[in-house]
């Protein structure tokens, strides 16, 4: 951490400290200094500051929804109405969290809603916006949705990560399309993306279910590694050393 840095975190926190509201300017620097790492100490700085009545930057509010998103995802959602209330754009970190959060509550018809309204917004999003997206739709039972959307990522160029991979694949057994979810794990497995282990048990049982025993059996060594990738943390690193 620089020296410059903990000039300005310490001008921040001080000036603060002794009833000085720091201009929006002060905070955007110090957000800026942490980017995605903000500390949970100065978090609370910012959330003091909203609960004084101290006027937030638009930054701060970004960072306290995407702060919030997994841990209060209520609160997270609380924060964006407030943003609404005010017109302060989301950035894509904010967007992301915000259709997280709606996950994580069930909010699924809202955070497709969302996706929708923002969809015309060129380059807001990215592989975890799509992601969030497969997921909402495959738990709010729209299959066919969610293979089309894990579709249009793969055909904008992102790259599904394992949890996209599961749900798309998921999805295709629920629809009784067996081949496309073996020929979507052979894709993962070839761009040595490590699946779920919870991926593989499905996968092998809709295998068996039909008529591919040998495929079946096969899976079932990979869900060994799975599990042990797992166990360890280490997912990748285990995949790609045990399936080649």
């Amino acid at each position: 951490m620089t020296s410059a840095f903990r000039k300005t975190e310490c001008g921040f926190l001080t000036s603060f400290t002794h009833g000085i509201a720091p201009a929006p300017a002060t905070q955007n620097r110090v957000l800026e200094a942490w980017k995605n790492q903000l500390p949970e100490i100065v978090l609370n700085y910012f959330l003091e500051m909203k609960s004084a009545g101290v006027v937030l930057s638009r930054w701060a509010y970004r960072y306290i929804v995407v702060a919030h998103e997994r841990s209060d995802p209520a609160f997270a959602l609380k924060i964006y109405r407030e943003m609404q209330h005010l017109g302060i754009e989301l950035d894509w970190a904010a967007y992301n969290a915000v259709l997280g959060a709606q996950f994580q509550l069930g909010m699924f018809d809202e955070a497709e809603e969302l996706f929708q309204r923002m969809a015309c917004t060129a380059g807001l999003a990215n592989e975890k916006t799509f992601g969030i997206m497969i997921k909402v739709r495959a738990a709010n039972d729209h299959l066919e949705e969610a293979i089309a959307l894990f579709e249009e990522m793969r055909e904008q160029c992102l790259q599904p990560d394992r949890y996209a991979y599961h749900h798309a694949i998921r999805s295709g057994i629920a629809l009784q399309r067996v081949k496309y979810a073996v020929d979507l794990y052979h894709d993962m497995v070839q761009k040595k993306v490590p699946p779920l282990a919870s991926t593989v048990a499905l996968l092998s049982g809709a295998c068996q279910s039909a008529g591919r025993a040998a495929l079946a059996a096969e899976l079932l060594g990979h869900l060994a590694l799975a599990r042990a990738a797992e166990a360890a943390h280490g997912a990748r690193a285990a995949w790609a050393t045990g399936s080649s």
